[in-house]
């Protein structure tokens, strides 16, 4: 997790604190049958040793295991309490940092990754500039950001639940796009390799699902009573088969040698 000066700072520095770990919660529930789940489909886009690696905004360093072939490996996230959670894990050496500093050295790392973190920085354009910075000449970047698309026509009724309920599916403090990720990686020097979109299924089998559904959006401004009223209305729906879309958009980047 990483935090902008605004408003948003206050929220997702409480958000974060208060559930450290529920991103990772939130996508084991949402693995495809071939891809694995979001952050297996992330890493999946690197090496199989992929030298030295450094996790931006890493919460509690979901990554980690799944880059046990990295020669060394750096977690750096805003959160104190994701921190904490990744040290317990044994997922270290994870430190606190903000994506817009991060603490090391001009092109010290060969693999810079991150999952779900990069929409939440303000302005994004200085932590693509911090990704180009530390990355050797020929090194990879990937990150993992929530898309609009695909979607199946029987995501309509979830999603229209969680709007009715929320004014919306949860909030972001920015977009980042295919468009807009590729305009600021190749300002910042770096040659986009890929850039692909995926559903994952959220299972919705029981309301437990549901409940872990809801409290895993970003959701300021809303009451509890709204949270609430959302969660009943997903688990209402809940059952074998039942899925909330989760679209994502894995971003694979090069620094020219």
């Amino acid at each position: 997790m990483t935090a902008d000066p605004t408003p948003w700072s206050a929220y997702l520095g409480a958000y974060h604190g208060q559930r450290p770990g529920i991103t990772e919660a939130a996508f084991e529930r949402a693995c495809d049958p071939l891809l694995g789940s979001p952050h297996d489909w992330l890493t999946a886009a690197l090496a199989d040793r992929p030298g030295s690696v450094l996790d931006v905004a890493c919460g509690n360093a979901p990554l980690r295991p799944r880059l046990s072939g990295a020669k060394t490996y750096l977690g750096v996230d805003l959160s104190e309490a994701e921190v904490r959670a990744a040290q317990a894990l044994g997922r270290g050496p994870v430190v606190t940092g903000d994506a817009r500093a991060l603490p090391v050295s001009d092109a010290s790392v060969d693999v810079v990754v991150s999952a779900m973190g990069l929409m939440l920085v303000q302005p994004l354009a200085t932590a693509i500039e911090e990704v180009a910075r530390v990355l050797r000449p020929n090194g990879t970047a990937a990150f993992l950001l929530p898309a609009r698309a695909p979607l199946r026509l029987t995501d309509l009724r979830p999603l229209a639940l969680l709007s009715l309920h929320l004014r919306g599916p949860g909030s972001m403090p920015q977009h980042v796009g295919r468009r807009r990720i590729t305009a600021l990686l190749e300002q910042a020097g770096l040659v986009v390799t890929q850039a692909t979109t995926h559903r994952f299924p959220f299972h919705l089998r029981t309301p437990s699902d549901a409940r872990l559904a809801v409290q895993s959006l970003y959701t300021p401004g809303r009451s509890p009573e709204q949270l609430m009223a959302a969660e009943a209305a997903l688990a209402g729906i809940a059952g074998p088969g039942r899925e909330l879309p989760l679209p994502l958009l894995r971003v694979v980047a090069r620094k020219p040698g």
